[in-house]
């Protein structure tokens, strides 16, 4: 798999599944997996504008943030609103503490946000990084005109978002070739 991840150091490599392997309760090898595919595609572009702040929309437990923070000074978002992801686990904002505090190369300032004002003021961000979030505000447009206000002129957004496919594979994956075997391995542990 490393051989794929190419703009992924051998150190970072190591670093995040050692980080899965010792927190189990907190993250799966297959999600930090995905976090770094997606940071692997992400990384040339960062290097390319060498941006010195950087914003991620959405951070969820943090690992983008943490790896963002080899580039330049880091502030994360996340909503803080009924069903979003910080509320619908309670251990997410202690669980992110330790991404942070274990992975990140720096500090980075984390804030919640309503979704629809983010709390920075106007031109504060060379990059602006989003990873499955606008697919799932009320209003793109509003969203990324918010976006817009907190770019600095001749800054980046790098949004990455879900396709009809990918929602397709994720549905395959987790509901018709999992669902069998965790429901398997539930009654097998019940039983013995």
């Amino acid at each position: 798999m490393k051989n794929w991840l190419r703009n992924i150091s051998d150190a970072d490599f190591g670093r995040f599944l050692g980080f899965a392997d010792r927190h189990l309760g907190i993250v799966k090898r297959d999600h930090v997996l995905q976090k770094l595919t997606i940071f692997n595609f992400v990384a040339p572009i960062i290097e390319r504008y060498k941006p010195q702040t950087i914003l991620e929309i959405g951070c969820g437990l943090g690992f983008h943030a943490a790896l963002l923070t080899r580039y330049g000074q880091v502030s994360a978002t996340e909503l803080q609103v009924p069903g979003s992801f910080v509320t619908m686990d309670k251990d997410v904002a202690s669980n992110r503490a330790t991404v942070f505090g274990e992975l990140a190369d720096g500090p980075v300032q984390f804030q919640v946000n309503d979704g629809r004002i983010f709390p920075f003021a106007d031109n504060s961000f060379d990059l602006i990084f989003h990873n499955s979030v606008i697919e799932h505000v009320p209003d793109a447009t509003a969203f990324n005109r918010e976006t817009r206000r907190l770019l600095k002129p001749g800054g980046i957004v790098v949004c990455i978002t879900g396709t009809p496919a990918l929602c397709h594979f994720r549905f395959l994956r987790d509901y018709t070739l999992r669902l069998p075997f965790t429901i398997a391995a539930s009654v097998i542990k019940e039983a013995g």
